[in-house]
């Protein structure tokens, strides 16, 4: 890839991220000319845009309104933040101690009990 395409390609994610950023709490659903006017992009650039989103799951669009609104592969990347954030904070509240079998145990099992279960 050249540094001309890279370009084209960058801006390109740029304005898609764009598109989903501009839904909200306060407006979880926006028509195209609502995106086109609150992006300042072109009504065409905003229909490319929101067919890819819509194929990937970015997007969905309301059959009744035809307006647009973030779908169901934002809440997938979103729970898998979730998962990940909430992973690191039980580790980081249970710090682990090694033993000479090299298993991790946490602190709170070997405080509470006589013998060290490994988990």
């Amino acid at each position: 890839m050249t540094g001309k395409e890279s370009k084209g390609t960058l801006k390109s994610v740029e304005k898609a991220l764009q598109i989903l950023e501009a839904f909200s709490i306060n407006n979880p659903e926006l028509s195209a000319a609502e995106l086109e006017e609150k992006l300042s992009l072109p009504k065409v650039s905003i229909y490319r845009f929101l067919r890819v989103l819509q194929k990937r799951g970015f997007i969905m669009q309301n059959s009744q309104t035809r307006e647009y609104r973030l779908g169901i592969k934002v809440f997938e990347l979103w729970s898998q933040l979730w998962v990940l954030m909430r992973l690191s904070i039980i580790i980081k509240y249970h710090k682990s101690v090694v033993y000479p079998n090299g298993w991790p145990v946490s602190p709170a099992i070997t405080n509470n009990v006589s013998s060290t279960i490994a988990i």
